[in-house]
């Protein structure tokens, strides 16, 4: 409610730690509360957050995720590497832990590991629009340009309007 009705996110904030010290045994409380932080950029009393699951339940995957996504926007991209392995170890056969461990490999260079771990993503929903852009992005990078068109096409008959337009986008670039 003080979220999503008074629209009052530091009262929400304050609502969560007072959840989690009452309940400091339900690793979902520490999990929104790691959301919370992590939308307000503040990284580090998100890990905490997130720790403080994992404490909780070593196979949470929730919180793996989330992490993953984190260390790789603070640039440690093994700790996102090692979170996001986990993701996918706790999801055996989805689709979206294989296209968020790409983006690590994405971000620091390693383009074949980040387009095989598209495709993989692709071979279980080949339908998903953000492995397609992904995997064409990388494709055009590595001036494979007839694949890049490929996914871009598949991306384009796939994806909602407002993404689509980028799909068009990078078609004709």
């Amino acid at each position: 409610h003080a979220n999503f009705v008074e629209r009052d996110r530091e009262k929400f904030g304050r609502i969560l730690q007072q959840l989690v010290e009452k309940f400091p045994k339900e690793k979902r409380a520490f999990h929104d509360l790691g959301v919370y932080y992590n939308g307000k950029g503040d990284f580090d009393e998100a890990i905490e957050a997130f720790n403080k699951g994992l404490e909780l339940d070593p196979n949470f995957d929730g919180a793996h995720n989330y992490l993953g996504g984190i260390y790789e926007r603070m640039g440690d991209f093994s700790k996102s590497i090692e979170h996001l392995k986990k993701y996918v170890e706790l999801n055996p056969g989805e689709h979206n832990p294989l296209d968020s461990l790409a983006m690590p490999y994405f971000w620091m260079g390693n383009l074949d590991e980040a387009l095989a771990k598209y495709k993989d993503a692709l071979e279980i929903k080949p339908d998903f629009y953000p492995s397609l852009f992904g995997a064409g992005y990388i494709s055009a990078l590595k001036a494979d340009y007839s694949d890049a068109m490929r996914m871009f096409d598949m991306f384009v008959a796939v994806s909602p309007p407002v993404p689509r337009i980028e799909g068009y986008l990078w078609k004709g670039f």
